[in-house]
């Protein structure tokens, strides 16, 4: 039982540490997972920014 929490805790502390973790090609792993997940956000921030205003443009909606 202590090892295994032993364990947990060496995960836990790497897991602290993953964004500044490089992956085997070399990119940083937070760049690599917000680039993968930019359209996502990109369309979140599209409403976030909408509710900033009164009206709603083509543009806009397009992107949502």
């Amino acid at each position: 039982m202590v090892q295994d929490e032993a364990n947990w805790d060496f995960v836990k502390n790497e897991l602290s540490h993953l964004p500044d973790f490089e992956t085997d090609s070399g990119v940083i792993v937070s760049n690599r997972l917000l680039s993968h997940y930019l359209p996502v956000l990109q369309r979140e921030f599209s409403v976030i920014q909408w509710l900033n205003t009164q009206y709603i443009n083509k543009n806009l909606l397009k992107k949502i």
